[in-house]
């Protein structure tokens, strides 16, 4: 469904981020799903995307920007990172569209936790620790 451009440095991150994201069936349309579901089509609990109903939210062009300004290029948005069939793009957009992935735990807290004049962002680092603007924090286990 979609390749990371740079596996080497993002691909921590990026599959971090995505999770368990990555085992979801997605199909072309609710009906599908609940034709899916009404079969019995599963041998255990499945997570299906619809296509036609999932969200997906894509921060703007001019506010990734200013995020790469005022970082100095250190905070890119994750579904910038992945090149994917426009046909997917409100799935991944909704696993990728509003977290960023930043260089360093500095960055990435500096996007989460202060006002910037901008927003508060989720970030994740390329290290794979996760900052989310509710205060949630994950992460510390992974190494390079």
């Amino acid at each position: 469904m979609f390749r990371i451009n740079d596996c080497e440095k993002y691909g921590l991150a990026l599959q971090t981020i995505a999770g368990a994201g990555l085992r979801n069936i997605v199909v072309s349309t609710s009906d599908v799903a609940t034709e899916l579901f009404s079969q019995k089509a599963f041998n255990g609990f499945e997570k299906l995307m619809p296509i036609d109903r999932i969200n997906g939210r894509i921060e703007l062009a001019p506010t990734v920007k200013k995020i790469k300004q005022l970082t100095g290029d250190k905070a890119e948005l994750a579904l910038n990172l992945i090149t994917y069939n426009k046909t997917y793009e409100k799935v991944l957009a909704n696993m990728f569209g509003s977290i960023f992935v930043c260089d360093d735990q500095t960055t990435a807290r500096k996007l989460c936790y202060e006002n910037n004049g901008i927003g508060r962002f989720n970030c994740i680092t390329l290290q794979g620790d996760l900052y989310k603007t509710d205060g949630v924090m994950s992460g510390g286990s992974q190494t390079q």
